[in-house]
């Protein structure tokens, strides 16, 4: 069981959170050319708490460029980190994403938004991690291609009772009304074996 955590969660109990059995988090970094302001502080009690520690980057790129210089921003903030995050970096487009490119006057669609996804997770792979995707069932139906999708490690949000997802995953979020003493937050689920298998078999794809 884990958590997804930003700056909107505001400030966490920690004891809380390791007794209730939350075992890994997903941090979010950051979005556009931006770092969120408690990604410090938050990966440093994550550390410090023992947890498995992956983190994700809220895009919003609309351009190849827009994406590539996200993941450098990315891999400066996270650098510091880079010996205690043992999950994958995730890039993070959805329907903000979306919205924002219309308003700048750009349109997405599969081709490009796939593009993007590839450019960063590369530039991160590069730098000697794990990367991948978070996504819903609207945009990898949509915005990613099966290809990509299955190219890096995906985080698929599906909530309910049942994954109905049926393509390959490694972390399933499967609500957004998960409550630790009162405070709110997302709970995934990690298939930890698979995300092992799938690094061994990544390894050695050409």
């Amino acid at each position: 069981v884990g958590i997804d955590i930003s700056k909107w969660n505001g400030k966490i109990d920690w004891k809380a959170v390791k007794k209730a059995g939350v075992e890994f988090v997903i941090i979010r970094a950051g979005y556009g050319m931006n770092v969120d302001y408690k990604f410090k502080q938050n990966i440093e009690a994550a550390i410090d708490n023992d947890m498995l520690i992956g983190c994700y980057w809220f895009s919003y790129s609309y351009t190849y460029q827009g994406a590539k210089a996200e993941a450098e921003k990315c891999w400066r903030t996270i650098k510091p980190y880079k010996n205690h995050i043992n999950l994958p970096v995730f890039y993070d487009y959805e329907y903000d994403s979306t919205n924002y490119a219309r308003r700048k006057g750009h349109r997405d669609n599969k081709k490009l938004v796939s593009g993007m996804a590839a450019t960063f997770c590369t530039t991160l792979k590069n730098k000697g991690m794990q990367s991948g995707i978070y996504t819903n069932l609207d945009y990898a139906r949509n915005y990613f291609t099966e290809e990509v999708l299955n190219k890096y490690h995906t985080w698929i949000a599906v909530w309910g009772n049942s994954c109905v997802y049926k393509g390959h995953y490694v972390i399933w979020q499967v609500s957004e009304n998960y409550y630790i003493n009162g405070k709110r937050f997302d709970k995934n689920y990690l298939y930890y074996d698979r995300y092992l298998k799938d690094i061994s078999k990544k390894s050695t794809r050409k």
